[in-house]
């Protein structure tokens, strides 16, 4: 049953609101990151209520056109506000057989959403854990462009979880340092210079990698960020146009593959309509770069109907009139069952909120924090055949498709596709050439019958 909570903020005292575990709010400070008005809520003070202001207009006309004109800045943001964005941390646990907890991951998150332009960033808790400084994601006119800062591009100046990160690493201690095997610290820079190994004139002294995307589907990997996306925006915008199914949203070590699994769900009535609880079931679609579907073949799942994850929404906020979870999380269940109809927990993804605010216009795509290695799907369609362009990039932004197109890279990965593609009129010289002795003895086993008759 999903428990409600009311939020209200007054940036003019800089408040932040903090949702606790005994799901009371209290005030710790502002934070850094968010675009918003001057009023978020109705006007309040530390030692009056709204009630209370509402009385004195007889005693005090003079302050009557200050709360007058705070009321209708408040409700025309409340009322005709298109986005939202949301501070605060996801804890991944994963367990054995047994039920026992033997890795543990915590990072801070910051989404930011404002129609269909949504922008996401993710950070673990311990500096540079796993080598990595930050993971940032955003969606814009049908591109998404996911990146991974490696720990020598972060900067704690620059992070906005700083205030967030220290109250964690005291108040969360036994979660942010559970004991478990550290992760390769190089296990990104690897796979960036296995990408360029073909290329001995480039230096892959790179301190990130991302990647450019069409489509409105996030990869699902060790970021988080589809779970997020998930959480965080429509489900009309996941469902994809399959029957009854949603966006997989747990890792599964496949990230170039978006899979839907087919799902039940429900959604809050209040906007932005978000998802308050679904059930994943293993049987399901992929979506192939060409827009192609097929079904998934790949689940050791022994039961028709067999769960395998649910997503829940225990306590929500209708804060600025927009209902959006303080509280969430994602229960995985391993494909193979203790008994039938018992499920075994495999991992947990429980996600907090701990401030909101509103936007009023759309997120900016995230910054190239320096020398990166793109992986550009954007021009990979008709000629490239799907390939990707691979291309070392020193700006803050994206090169255009345009830029792409004319560039050395483009025309190395055309030239490469070419060279591994056939010609079709070699296709066809060869397929002849094979079908020639059958042929033959078909054509010589006929004129023997016609002989001997």
């Amino acid at each position: 049953m999903v428990q409600d909570q009311t939020i209200r903020s007054c940036t003019a005292n800089k408040q932040r609101l903090v949702h606790v575990p005994s799901q009371r709010v209290k005030s710790i400070g502002k934070s850094p990151g968010f675009a918003g008005g001057d009023c978020q809520g109705p006007p309040q003070c530390e030692d009056s209520s709204h009630e209370r202001i509402a009385m004195r207009p007889r005693h005090r006309p003079q302050n009557l056109g200050i709360v007058l004109l705070c009321l209708a800045v408040w409700w025309k943001k409340a009322v005709g506000a298109e986005g939202y964005a949301v501070l605060g941390y996801l804890t991944y646990t994963r367990f054995d057989t047994s039920g026992q907890p033997t890795h543990k991951n915590v990072l801070m998150f910051d989404v930011q959403v404002h129609g269909a332009d949504w922008r996401i960033r993710t950070e673990p808790v311990i500096e540079g854990n796993g080598g990595i400084g930050f993971y940032e994601a955003s969606h814009r006119e049908g591109v998404i462009l996911m990146v991974t800062a490696l720990e020598t591009a972060s900067s704690e100046s620059e992070s906005p979880f700083q205030s967030l990160r220290a109250e964690l690493k005291a108040s969360k201690a036994i979660e942010v340092y559970f004991s478990n095997p550290p992760p390769p610290r190089a296990v990104v820079s690897n796979a960036v210079s296995a990408a360029v190994s073909s290329r001995p004139t480039v230096n892959a002294s790179n301190v990130a990698v991302a990647v450019a995307l069409k489509g409105n589907f996030p990869r699902v990997d060790q970021s988080y960020v589809a779970f997020l996306w998930f959480a965080f925006t429509s489900p009309g915008d996941q469902a994809h146009g399959t029957s009854n199914a949603l966006l997989q949203i747990w890792d599964d070590g496949q990230p170039q593959k978006v899979r839907f699994r087919h799902a039940k769900w429900n959604e809050f009535n209040e906007a932005p309509n978000l998802v308050s609880s679904a059930e994943y079931h293993w049987s399901g679609k992929q979506l192939h770069p060409s827009g192609r579907l097929e079904e998934i073949t790949t689940s050791s799942a022994k039961r028709a109907g067999q769960v395998a994850a649910r997503y829940e929404v225990p306590t929500a906020t209708n804060f600025a009139q927009l209902r959006l979870p303080l509280e969430f999380r994602l229960i995985r269940y391993a494909a193979t069952e203790a008994e039938a109809g018992k499920e075994i927990v495999s991992s947990t993804m429980v996600g907090t909120v701990v401030d909101c605010q509103t936007l009023s216009a759309s997120p900016s795509d995230p910054e190239l924090p320096g020398r990166t290695f793109v992986t550009d799907y954007r021009a990979s369609a008709e000629e490239l055949k799907g390939s990707p362009v691979g291309y070392l990039h020193d700006s803050n932004a994206l090169p255009t498709v345009e830029q792409v197109k004319r560039s050395k890279f483009y025309l190395q990965t055309l030239a490469a596709v070419k060279t591994s593609s056939p010609r079709t009129t070699f296709r066809w010289m060869l397929l002849a050439l094979l079908l020639v002795p059958p042929v033959g003895v078909i054509f010589w086993k006929w004129l023997a019958k016609r002989r001997v008759e």
